[in-house]
């Protein structure tokens, strides 16, 4: 569901993490979890207010991947509205998790 190039509209989109490192998601919009509670989140396409919920939770994870011990684990919602409108049945209203692999 990332790349831009796909035959067909439903399947060009971006998820949490490809639109924070393309700039389309600031710093600001995301929330960087350590501790185990309950979170609200936005809608992926709706930019939060500073005090309001997050668009992204993002937390470090050591043991999630044996061979990347440096992994971030990203977690969105994406609605099936504006451009997510003709996201497939499985990604529609939904939460989204995603593994990023820090290189560095």
């Amino acid at each position: 569901v990332c790349s831009v190039w796909a035959p067909r509209r439903d399947w060009k989109g971006y998820n949490a993490p490809n639109r924070y490192m393309a700039g389309w998601l600031a710093s600001l919009h995301v929330m960087r979890v350590t501790d185990s509670r309950q979170y609200l989140l936005r809608p992926l396409h709706v930019l939060p207010q500073i005090d309001g919920p997050r668009s992204a939770l993002i937390f470090d994870c050591q043991k999630c991947n044996a061979e990347e011990p440096k992994t971030q684990v990203w977690v969105s919602y994406r609605e099936a509205t504006g451009y997510d409108m003709d996201l497939p049945p499985l990604y529609k209203d939904k939460v989204s998790v995603h593994w990023l692999r820090l290189n560095n």
